[in-house]
């Protein structure tokens, strides 16, 4: 009974490896094609690869540690423009910080 038991076990192990070395094979990173100029060509020239992040969100916890997080995002990507940015901070606003925030907004429009 050990024995199968044994061998059963083998073969799982085995199983899984070839999960472990499949998923491993197929396991591809997102990127994302950026290019600076505008300029490049089919070779690819002019072009810079980046993975793909996702902009952080902020619900009122750590600031600091959300805007260098922020900070960190617009200098690989290389967004300077000041109103870019904030369309962009404020697109990823939640909880009480985006009711305040468009609350304070609605306000300078009146």
């Amino acid at each position: 009974m050990t024995r199968a038991k044994s061998m059963r076990t083998r073969q799982a192990e085995e199983q899984l490896r070839k999960i472990e070395a499949h998923i491993q094979a197929n396991k591809r990173p997102r990127w994302v094609e950026i290019n600076p100029n505008g300029a490049g060509n089919e070779n690819g020239n002019g072009t810079e690869f980046h993975p793909k992040l996702q902009f952080p969100n902020y619900n009122g916890v750590e600031p600091r540690a959300w805007l260098r997080r922020s900070d960190r995002y617009f200098n690989i990507y290389r967004i300077t423009d000041a109103i870019k940015k904030l369309e962009m901070a404020t697109l990823h606003l939640e909880g009480y910080v985006k009711a305040l925030y468009f609350s304070f907004t609605s306000l300078e429009d009146k």
